[in-house]
């Protein structure tokens, strides 16, 4: 009997770790670290309603599933559910605040990239019926958001988080290759539409 190199349960492990350090709040938090220490975006105020809005109120919604019931009995499909409701909501509010307040050009064509792909999930998830990876997307616009701004160096590592998440997806099972695949279709569409063509 040939035995594994690394143990299933390291692996089931591992790929859970990577899933969680790689939620999409948590590679918006990295995205913003890059724009910052780069110099590319330097407003603290605009940084701090995107953390607000795009990383602690999705991150709250998941901490709130532990707390319901009927939310927790579901395990991830259950708060994939909630965060599916949460995040759309603070992309919109966020996109408000940068229509009605003067921000940078950059902070403007991030929050409708966010905006537009998530519009794009919703569109595959509930109108067509077809599943799209909501980690994948949030995990794929990033990275060509930095690619594109400064650069393949600067997206390297983001680059890295996008293959990492795929294969722990399709570990855990969580995706299939084509979830995966539609995951990223949403947000390469939302970065052509909000980033580049904008």
């Amino acid at each position: 009997m040939i035995h594994p190199i690394v143990h299933p349960k390291i692996l089931t492990n591992l790929a859970k770790l990577i899933r969680a350090l790689c939620e999409p709040p948590m590679i918006t938090v990295y995205l913003m670290v890059i724009f910052y220490m780069t110099g590319l975006l330097t407003a603290l105020d605009q940084i701090t309603v995107v953390l607000a809005l795009l990383v602690i109120l999705p991150l709250a919604s998941y901490l709130l599933a532990d707390f319901i019931p009927q939310v927790r009995r579901r395990g991830p499909e259950g708060k994939r559910r909630i965060a599916f409701y949460v995040y759309p909501i603070g992309y919109i509010v966020a996109f408000l605040y940068a229509l009605f307040f003067s921000v940078k050009v950059l902070t403007f064509k991030l929050l409708l990239t966010y905006l537009i792909s998530a519009i794009f999930l919703v569109i595959f998830n509930k109108i067509l019926h077809i599943r799209a990876s909501g980690h994948t997307c949030g995990t794929v616009g990033p990275y060509l958001m930095a690619s594109f701004s400064l650069g393949l160096g600067y997206g390297f590592w983001l680059g890295v988080a996008v293959v990492i998440v795929i294969w722990a997806s399709l570990y855990l099972g969580r995706h299939t290759m084509q979830e995966i695949i539609w995951g990223a279709v949403c947000s390469i569409l939302g970065f052509l539409i909000g980033f580049v063509l904008f």
